[in-house]
This record gives structure tokens, sequence and C-alpha cells, in this order.
């Protein structure tokens, strides 16, 4: 993840990126929209990221498992196999169409090397996917459409009831409305690291969320996935938990 300096909101920087490479890069790996943030770059910074890789001869690796779920469609990047012949795409069944049981996904390249080198470390490791697993897979994306809508009308029913509660308790919640998928990362202001407050909350209230700590980020943040329909009944658990402890509700919430 890139630096953070107050007011950029958590914003990839390209140049950051560039400074980090030497001559022994062999490979770039990027994830838009991203987990932890749910952010997302512009059309033009991936492609400055291509750039970047073919001028060092470089693979370019993109984690794409959020893609189709950008709450406006002018954020939806392209995929990196599309636009770089070394580029590598991942994606799957399991966030964007909510079918992670399935347990199937696939990547991408125009490269005919790197392909036939993925299918040789396929069969050597796997040999094959499972029979029933591939045509529930196949009867999903036929029905993609269908399955996204619903993914995203989760979510954003779900935004809505969070950004309410975030505003509730901006004393404490530095909240930031992610602009892709069912995670966000807000920054938090607790007495105790947010490991510390994601350990105790965890163990006394069943509730989890994972800490900056975790991600290796320096400022204090926490992980908050809301892809399920129970997410109401669990912010009503996590607020009960709060006032258990004392930590105060903002009597005038900001503006989001």
């Amino acid at each position: 993840m890139s630096r953070w300096t107050p007011g950029d909101d958590l914003r990839f920087h390209v140049g950051d990126l560039r400074a980090l490479l030497t001559g022994r890069t062999k490979l770039i790996v990027i994830n838009f929209p991203h987990n932890p943030t749910g952010e997302t770059i512009s059309k033009a910074d991936l492609e400055e990221i291509a750039g970047i890789a073919k001028e060092k001869g470089i693979f370019l690796f993109s984690d794409e498992m959020y893609r189709l779920l950008e709450y406006d469609e002018n954020d939806r990047l392209p995929p990196v196999c599309e636009i770089y012949d070394n580029g590598i795409s991942l994606s799957g069944l399991s966030k964007t169409f909510g079918l992670p049981g399935l347990r199937m996904g696939w990547l991408a390249t125009r490269n005919k090397t790197v392909q036939s080198a993925l299918a040789a470390f396929k069969d050597y490791t796997t040999i094959c996917n499972s029979a029933p697993g591939e045509i529930l897979s196949l009867i999903a994306l036929r029905n993609s459409e269908r399955l996204r809508a619903r993914s995203l009308g989760i979510i954003k029913a779900n935004l809505k009831i969070i950004e309410t509660f975030a505003a509730r308790h901006c004393g404490w919640l530095d909240w930031k409305s992610p602009k892709a998928g069912p995670i966000a990362f807000p920054g938090v202001k607790f007495r105790e690291s947010a490991a510390e407050f994601c350990a105790a909350l965890v163990k006394e209230a069943g509730i989890m969320l994972l800490p900056s700590e975790v991600y290796g980020y320096e400022r204090e943040c926490v992980r908050i996935g809301f892809g399920r329909k129970n997410v109401p009944e669990i912010l009503e658990a996590l607020e009960t938990y709060l006032k258990k402890k004392g930590y105060r509700t903002s009597v005038r919430p900001r503006r989001l």
C-alpha cells in the first residue's frame, strides 16, 4: 500500500511504485478495486502502471477479484490482460458473484508462454477441477448479470446503513466511503491500538474486524466487511459493545 498523508483519502500514488522498482524487479502485483480499502485508481493510472511494466520489461499481475462491483460503472478498469501483453489478470466467482463455496477462479493472459506454464503447473498440482463445480460455475457465468446485481444490491443497502452508523460514531471513526466492493478501511481513534481493540471485540462480542497491523500499515485502521445480509444485526451488536465499553457517539455527526 502506498503512503498515506492527511486529506488524500488513501489514494495510490504511481510515483511510489516507480520508486520501488529496481533492476532485479521481475513482477509488479496490483489489486484494484483494492482490498482492504475499497478504493480504485483511474484508467490513466492503470495505463501508466502498464507502461512502467512494459518499459522495464517485467510482468504485471493484477488481482481483480472485486472487479464489476464498482458502485459507479465509470470507475471500472479494463482487465490488465487486455491492455498489456505481459499482463496477468486474476478473478473468480467468490467475490463478485457471491459463490466462494465453488472455489473456482481463473487467470487470463495473452502471453502464450505464461499460459502454457500455468496450464502445466495446474496439471501437475491439481490435475482438474471438480466436474460438478465446473457445471455450477458455467450456470453462474451464464447468469452473471443477475448475480452481480444481487451482490451490488446487498452491498449498497449495507453501505447506507454503515454510513449512518459512522456518522453517529465520527468521534472515534474516521470514515471514508469506498468506491467498490463490500469492504472499507476507516481510521480509528481508540484508547488502545486497533489490534488490541479488534482482539477484545472478537473475544467479548464475537465480531471480527481486521486491524491495520495485519496489513503492515502504520496508521490505525480497521477493515470492515459488509457483504452479508446480517450487517444491520452485527452493527447493532457492535453499538451495544461500544456503549458497554464507554465509547461515546458523536453529538454532531459530520458530513460523509
